[in-house]
């Protein structure tokens, strides 16, 4: 089911952070960042400052060897150092 067009921002960018959670601990973890980066598109003040944003990037950079440059681009932007 797509979500509304009416859906203020807010509440469409808590849905891809929780939705991104769900496929971090799923074990999918590129799925998991690209939720990440739909909620920055949608809504980029909650992603800087939302803890399980912050919590979510650190867990998936401390997962992979080699964090993809996206990822430390966005870990970057939120303030973590990875």
């Amino acid at each position: 089911m797509p979500i509304d067009p009416a859906t203020p921002p807010n509440r469409v960018g808590h849905h891809y952070i929780d939705l991104a959670r769900g496929q971090l601990l799923a074990g999918n973890h590129h799925a998991a960042l690209d939720a990440l980066l739909a909620a920055r598109r949608i809504s980029p003040q909650q992603v800087r400052h939302h803890p399980m944003v912050r919590e979510t990037v650190h867990t998936l950079a401390l997962a992979e060897k080699r964090s993809s440059e996206t990822l430390r681009g966005l870990a970057a932007w939120i303030g973590i150092d990875e």
